[in-house]
């Protein structure tokens, strides 16, 4: 998370109004690379949710890049899209 701080402004970010933009960054990333590898797959939201038991609009809200999955989600989608949890997160 440190990380994250540096961008966002460090610890005197708080009151600044940019602490979640790395957070909101990774979760873009991680949900278009969702959605990428979904469509490649030929799954609908609706399949890929079914396969990792979760909702349809969970999945929607992870391609949107409005939530980010939790670490054993982020390793169901990976077994399930066929790559390597690491494929869906950024550089």
């Amino acid at each position: 998370m440190s990380a994250l701080g540096a961008e966002a402004g460090g610890a005197g970010a708080a009151g600044s109004g940019r602490r979640g933009e790395g957070a909101a960054d990774l979760a873009r990333v991680v949900g278009g690379r969702v959605r990428v590898r979904r469509r490649r797959r030929g799954l609908s939201q609706a399949g890929l949710a079914a396969l990792i038991g979760h909702e349809r609009s969970t999945v929607c809200r992870w391609e949107a890049g409005a939530r980010l999955p939790s670490l054993p989600s982020l390793l169901a989608l990976a077994a399930a899209l066929g790559c390597a949890p690491a494929e869906l997160l950024p550089e």
